[in-house]
């Protein structure tokens, strides 16, 4: 799992591609595209991001961002999981965890 600031955040590895779905069971939204340096950004909601117990292990900053360069291996063919089944693999692991 690739960890940003020393191991201590999220990293991108954590987050599902669909477009973004956050460890949180967030979707993050698309922003904009940068045809120039081929990457584009998400970011998710900072009321989604204030009100998350994850937050402290995700990101310092009032919401997450993620930029995904063009030619990522990252594509939606790869990962092609949706929010719901985001959702049921967090609630599983959530219980796994509590056990």
């Amino acid at each position: 799992m690739g960890r940003q600031c020393g191991g201590s955040l999220f990293g991108r590895a954590d987050f599902q591609y669909d477009s973004y779905v956050c460890p949180g069971i967030k979707k993050l939204l698309h922003k904009h595209t940068n045809q120039k340096d081929r990457y584009t950004m998400y970011k998710a909601s900072a009321d989604d991001c204030g009100a998350c117990s994850l937050k402290s292990s995700c990101t310092k900053a009032p919401r997450r961002g993620l930029a995904r360069h063009s030619g990522s291996t990252e594509v939606q063919h790869l990962f092609p999981t949706t929010l719901d089944t985001a959702r049921r693999d967090l609630a599983h692991t959530r219980e796994e965890l509590q056990s």
